[in-house]
């Protein structure tokens, strides 16, 4: 998970990725990270566990960080 907001317990907005070190020092394929957009009024907490992400999954030509967007999503660590 990758998140750009100062606050790890109110993540609204993130982006998942196959490696955690991709996302910080290296460089990923647009077809490597999927944006997604939390249900309005949802948060999340940013841990380096695994997530179920429920949500609609499209995909969009124009997007320039990732090619795949889960809008409406909820989700929910594992533990």
């Amino acid at each position: 998970m990758y998140y750009g907001v100062d606050d790890p317990d109110r993540v609204t907005e993130f982006y998942l990725m196959p490696n955690h070190m991709v996302c910080c020092y290296g460089t990923f394929r647009i077809n490597e990270a999927v944006e997604v957009a939390l249900r309005p009024g949802l948060k999340t907490q940013y841990v380096l566990d695994y997530y179920v992400i429920r949500g609609a999954i499209r995909d969009d030509e124009d997007r320039v960080l990732a090619l795949y967007r889960i809008s409406d999503a909820e989700a929910e660590i594992l533990q």
